[in-house]
């Protein structure tokens, strides 16, 4: 075999394999994206907007994670049972909107109760589209499911880390009533851009990955030698 034939199927697979993703994989992450950063400023923010805003003490403080992390809980336990019945797209529609609600909630009235429910419906909206829009990534047509995951995984969990940091900036320069606004704006996001968890077109870009190719025929070795 010919050089020039050696080097023809390498310089394929490694073109398809540092392809970049198709829109559609870059839509789903930036819903992983607006859904963890939901999460991470619950996570690290809740206790102390209901401390400074909404100047509850530190006992009633802590119930507002509380509020978020059990809806969170089962909301993940019934997420499949609710995606099976009513499907992807209209559960990560519908679960955006609960959680814009609830943060405006949090944020246009600040009495602690009110709070720490605005906080449940956040918690039980983002809780089942994770996992949907990790699905969605996983069955996307001429993807490795692995690499979709990954990547997918990889901007969701960006978002969880520049939750924090951004809500702790604008909360600097404005209020934390301003920073937890981001929350409603990123679940905001999550509604418009539900379509794509039901989407099952990738476009025309390559693979995340190398092909996997067939061996070669013994009619093929022969003409090659």
């Amino acid at each position: 075999m010919s050089r020039s034939n050696r080097s023809a199927p390498d310089t394929g697979a490694r073109a398809a394999r540092y392809a970049r993703p198709s829109r559609t994989l870059w839509a789903l992450g930036f819903v992983a994206f607006c859904v963890l950063f939901g999460e991470g400023a619950m996570a690290n923010w809740s206790a102390v907007y209901l401390r400074e805003i909404s100047l509850a003490g530190p006992g009633l403080a802590a119930v507002g994670f509380a509020s978020f992390s059990l809806m969170m809980t089962a909301g993940r336990a019934a997420g499949d049972t609710l995606a099976a019945r009513l499907g992807s797209v209209r559960v990560t529609r519908i679960g955006g909107v609960v959680a814009a609600l609830g943060a405006t909630c949090a944020i246009v009235f600040p009495q602690p109760w009110t709070v720490i429910l605005g906080f449940g419906a956040i918690g039980a909206g983002l809780s089942g589209i994770f996992p949907i829009v990790l699905g969605a990534s996983a069955r996307a047509p001429g993807v490795v499911p692995g690499a979709a995951i990954a990547m997918v995984s990889m901007c969701g969990y960006a978002g969880l880390l520049a939750g924090p940091p951004l809500i702790g900036a604008v909360a600097n320069t404005a209020t934390l009533r301003g920073g937890l606004a981001l929350v409603a704006v990123s679940c905001a996001t999550v509604v418009v851009l539900a379509r794509v968890v039901g989407s099952r077109s990738t476009g025309t870009r390559p693979r995340l990955s190398a092909p996997v190719t067939e061996p070669a025929s013994q009619r093929e070795r022969a003409a090659a030698a």
